[in-house]
């Protein structure tokens, strides 16, 4: 049993070393036609590193990424970021909202390393994106007090060396209409300037019950200014000068159920008739299931 035990340890070595051999092998994957992994550069620690070296839970999409999933709102993220939950905040405003990681909230939100403070444009739109980082877990040393849950970083695309003009259209249901242009003008070698411009439109989808409107809609324009001044190759300063605009109405929310005889707090409810449903139709006014919770008959 003790030789035999010796025997199998001196096999498992013997393996780690010729795997060790092997790997030090330089071997030209693209000849072999293996895929290679891209180099994914973030600057989740206020420094440029690859994903794979970085010691915290990130998760990075490309603006390529955003595009092939067709990501089409801030909402939409939480179907590709595991542990993240972004909802509208249930009041009026289209661009409210909270995040959460983990389960907490008190989530950090940065445009350009510029901090996002209040629920109040949470879910605003943010064109032409470089790319979105996602932090989970406590990020007070590089994002604040605030980034207790982890921290959600928008990069945009920086102005480029070389002139051009690009425009994106995209129509849906309810009368979409997305508008998206930006032009890069370099002025010199070391100044660079960007100019974007968006209208993204579309009409509410929860009609109210009570008056003639729908809700969930979308109405936002956004104009943003990038000048890059760069001398040298350790020193860049950015100026950026952004408005947006949203004109929308109410969120598409929609009450899932009508709970009877639910206990409410004292001082929440009308304390004479016990609080709840029950409150407004002994007044005469009917709250039942099948009058105003979804999906019901």
């Amino acid at each position: 049993m003790f030789n035999s035990y010796f025997g199998r340890i001196g096999m498992v070595a013997f393996g780690l070393a010729m795997g060790l051999v092997f790997t030090i092998v330089p071997v030209d994957s693209r000849a072999q036609g293996v895929a290679v992994l891209e180099e994914i550069v973030v600057t989740a620690r206020r420094r440029e590193e690859n994903l794979q070296e970085v010691p915290v839970a990130v998760s990075a999409l490309s603006a390529e990424d955003i595009e092939i999933r067709s990501i089409e709102n801030i909402r939409d993220l939480q179907m590709l970021l595991p542990n993240v939950d972004i909802r509208g905040a249930g009041g009026p405003g289209g661009n409210a909202g909270v995040f959460t990681i983990r389960g907490i909230p008190g989530v950090a939100r940065y445009i350009d390393d510029v901090v996002q403070s209040g629920s109040a444009d949470a879910l605003q739109n943010v064109v032409e994106l470089e790319r979105i980082e996602v932090l989970r877990g406590p990020q007070g040393t590089y994002f604040g007090k605030n980034a207790i849950s982890g921290a959600v970083q928008y990069v945009t695309q920086k102005p480029q060396e070389e002139f051009g003009a690009r425009i994106k259209t995209t129509f849906g249901e309810y009368n979409r209409t997305d508008i998206v242009a930006n032009v890069d003008i370099p002025l010199s070698d070391t100044v660079l300037t960007k100019i974007t411009a968006a209208s993204l439109k579309r009409d509410g989808y929860v009609d109210s019950l009570h008056v003639d409107e729908s809700y969930g809609d979308i109405d936002n324009t956004v104009l943003r200014g990038m000048l890059q001044w760069q001398p040298n190759d350790s020193f860049t300063a950015l100026l950026t000068a952004a408005y947006n605009n949203n004109d929308a109405g109410m969120q598409a929310n929609v009450l899932w159920d009508v709970v009877e005889n639910f206990p409410v707090p004292w001082g929440m409810a009308p304390w004479s008739c016990g609080g709840g449903p029950e409150c407004y139709n002994s007044a005469g006014l009917e709250f039942t299931d099948e009058l105003y919770a979804h999906g019901r008959s």
